[in-house]
């Protein structure tokens, strides 16, 4: 029950949350037996809480719950309103309530879709003219773009202009995968790929990539559903990016795709126009 506290619900105390669920799962006969129950249980619920919220800020997700209140006695949803936090946080909040509306949404993509709507995704994040593989033969690279880093380096200086030279790749692979984990063997054909590339050793070629030894680059990978536990073992050694499902659709929800001004409401067909589909 805790797992699926509404993002919109309002603060409950967290002995009574916990309470209910012991209750709930029958391991007391009356609520005042479950509140009894409970006590010696809500320093170690606290921690729990704490560090999912953690975990889910290291890892770009949103969170669902947390903990309120001045000895954080309450769990409320993570998009409450709440007067004391700044405007820029409550609009953070309220883009993130619509992230399981775009985690559908994305689901409901077909592959190719999902390919471009990736490509859309470099563009959001700052590259002027992301390209998408051609179906069916891509060579192990789905979409790509180059992000130039001028007027973007925080030690900016007028002498040199070396900002103006400076920029990195982006290359990536688009898995549509809803009920599937992607496995190292898709990690792998990635690296092997863009290494092919950069050697000029493939025998496909990418209009638009023009990717020299010693270019930075970044790989990306992008899938709706999950990754195993051996393939991010392969992407944090690698250095490779990925995104599962839930970060995607916390990261589209922070760029605000498919939300009106306000914040308030999602639309299909706004979300698809934004991301170029």
């Amino acid at each position: 029950m805790i797992s699926a506290f509404a993002a919109d619900a309002p603060p409950r105390l967290l002995h009574e949350v916990v309470a209910e669920v012991m209750f709930t799962a029958g391991h007391a006969t009356d609520f005042d037996e479950a509140l009894e129950l409970a006590d010696p249980l809500l320093g170690e619920i606290r921690a729990l809480v704490i560090e999912y919220q953690a975990d889910s800020e290291r890892r770009g997700l949103t969170w669902q719950f947390e903990l309120y209140g001045s000895n954080d006695e309450y769990l409320r949803g993570a998009s409450a309103a709440d007067p004391t936090l700044s405007e820029a946080e409550r609009q953070t909040r309220a883009r993130r309530a619509h992230a399981r509306t775009i985690r559908t949404t994305l689901t409901s993509l077909t592959a190719p879709e999902f390919e471009i709507a990736c490509t859309g995704i470099l563009r959001i994040m700052g590259c002027a003219d992301p390209h998408t593989s051609s179906q069916g033969n891509d060579g192990g690279i789905d979409f790509y773009g180059r992000l130039e880093l001028e007027g973007r380096l925080d030690n900016f200086s007028t002498y040199g202009g070396f900002d103006r030279r400076v920029g990195l790749w982006l290359i990536g692979q688009a898995k549509h995968y809803p009920t599937r984990n992607i496995q190292t063997a898709h990690i792998r054909e990635l690296v092997g790929s863009v290494e092919l590339a950069r050697t000029k050793g493939a025998i496909h070629t990418w209009p638009g990539l023009h990717l020299r030894p010693f270019d930075a680059v970044i790989q990306v990978f992008f899938t709706t559903g999950d990754f195993s536990s051996g393939s991010n073992k392969l992407i944090d050694n690698s250095g490779l990016v990925a995104m599962n499902g839930d970060q995607l659709a916390t990261f589209l929800a922070d760029a605000g795709l498919g939300l009106d001004s306000t914040n308030t409401t999602f639309t299909e067909s706004k979300f698809r126009m934004d991301l170029g589909l």
